[in-house]
């Protein structure tokens, strides 16, 4: 499993959930936490050719910045490769403990 965090700018008129939702792969979730609200999207791919029992879960996160900061935030992205014969608890329990990592980040000031 891996993580990637990368700032982000909605283009002018539009706000930090719009944006996320429409890039985002998958189906968007929202959740309202302590730290407000974060958005999920969650995608799988499956690899070509040579690669075909290779699967590739991304996990995206949006998280606005509080405050006056309307149109930024951070996408932290998880990705999780695993073969066809990964135990789908094992997947799952990936799944569970990158969104407790996600549900720990706070903005600082």
């Amino acid at each position: 499993m891996s993580f990637a965090l990368i700032q982000h700018v909605a283009q002018a008129g539009s706000d930090f959930e719009s944006s996320f939702r429409g890039m985002a792969h998958g189906r968007v979730e929202a959740f309202d936490t302590v730290i407000g609200r974060i958005l999920r999207a969650d995608s799988e791919r499956r690899g070509k050719e040579g690669l075909a029992e290779v699967i590739g879960r991304q996990i995206d996160y949006g998280i606005p910045l509080p405050g006056q900061g309307e149109g930024r935030g951070m996408i932290i992205s998880a990705s999780i490769t695993t073969l066809d014969e990964t135990d789908p608890a094992h997947v799952a329990g990936l799944a569970e403990l990158s969104d407790t990592i996600v549900e720990m980040f706070r903005w600082r000031q």
